[in-house]
């Protein structure tokens, strides 16, 4: 005997339930375009460096030391 009415009753269910979660893992935004986070990590340190004054700026060695 099968259960898969039973399964597929409950998945319905479950998909109209008001107090539903969805868990979406890391990339899941790549294809919208948007960046994983390393590479966006390191174009906002890119830019940090560019756009400050000196290597001796605070923030640039404050991103220097985190990282």
């Amino acid at each position: 005997m099968s259960d898969a009415p039973e399964v597929a009753k409950q998945f319905d269910e479950h998909l109209r339930s008001s107090r539903q979660v969805w868990l979406l893992g890391a990339g899941v935004s790549v294809d919208a375009g948007v960046p994983l986070m390393y590479p966006l990590t390191d174009r906002v340190i890119e830019l940090i460096k560019r756009d400050s004054d000196s290597q001796n700026n605070l923030a640039v060695k404050l991103i220097d030391f985190i990282r």
